[in-house]
């Protein structure tokens, strides 16, 4: 992973703006990270939100501006690049491979990283990496999902393989990890159990970037909230900020005459 010894933030977005031909979905964006903790960044549907991740990581190219990783331009890097930099993502539409074992999901996720380039493809029937192994299997009782390593995906739950999704993130040992509604369909008890499991693993590793529509959860869980309306950003602070700001209230609920 690349290292930078200044002090530079963890992820800084200077300028960014991405368009889908007259549709800015991003609109001229800043905003910073540091390297610990979990910050919030949430809007109304159609705010820009998972493009800010998919620009980020590599699935899309911006129009313009800047992306920088602990000072490094990554700007339009392709994503297995960004990938081993240390930024890991979840996505909202599930992408494990339902046909595999919980533990192939995981072995398969680290198949970009220089260690398993030779493993590529060899899902079953080989010995994987040790050291790849022990990887797959620590993230795996992070997530509380030890004793379902030989299931197929797709004989989980919705819960469990949200959790599987954010152990296949977790095993590429990520100092950044962008998790984009980890608790998407999930039961209230889902939903708060998610929560402590996101808790922990940023209380002793990566820094969290979170997208999530279910206010109690990024409430209770993020010291920094950033608020995107129209891919802009209109509000920035602790939970308690964001909450008051009127330019947030509006964009969630509408402005007065709007239900005049």
């Amino acid at each position: 992973m690349y290292k930078n010894p200044s002090s530079s933030p963890l992820l800084e977005i200077e300028g960014l703006s991405k368009n889908f031909g007259a549709l800015y979905a991003i609109d001229h964006l800043d905003l910073h990270l540091d390297s610990d903790g979990i910050t919030g960044l949430i809007g109304p549907n159609g705010a820009g939100k998972t493009t800010v991740f998919n620009t980020v990581t590599g699935i899309h190219k911006p129009t313009s501006g800047r992306v920088l990783y602990r000072g490094l331009d990554i700007t339009a890097w392709p994503a297995h690049r960004v990938a081993n930099l240390g930024v890991a993502r979840t996505f909202q539409n599930l992408k494990i491979f339902k046909r595999l074992t919980v533990l192939d999901n995981i072995l398969g996720a680290q198949t970009s990283l220089p260690r398993m380039a030779s493993w590529l493809g060899k899902f079953r029937g080989k010995a994987a990496d040790k050291t790849a192994t022990d990887a797959a299997e620590h993230a795996l009782v992070m997530v509380g999902l030890a004793d379902r390593q030989g299931s197929l995906a797709q004989e989980l739950p919705l819960g469990e393989q949200r959790r599987l999704e954010l152990a296949r993130a977790l095993a590429r040992e990520p100092d950044l990890l962008m998790l984009d509604e980890p608790a998407g369909g999930m039961t209230p008890q889902e939903t708060e159990d998610m929560a402590q499991l996101i808790e922990k693993i940023a209380s002793s590793g990566p820094s969290v970037l979170l997208i999530e529509h279910k206010m109690s959860l990024v409430m209770s869980l993020c010291q920094n909230i950033i608020v995107l309306n129209f891919g802009q950003k209109i509000a920035e602070g602790d939970p308690g900020v964001v909450q008051s700001d009127p330019a947030v209230r509006e964009a969630y609920l509408g402005s007065e005459r709007d239900h005049a």
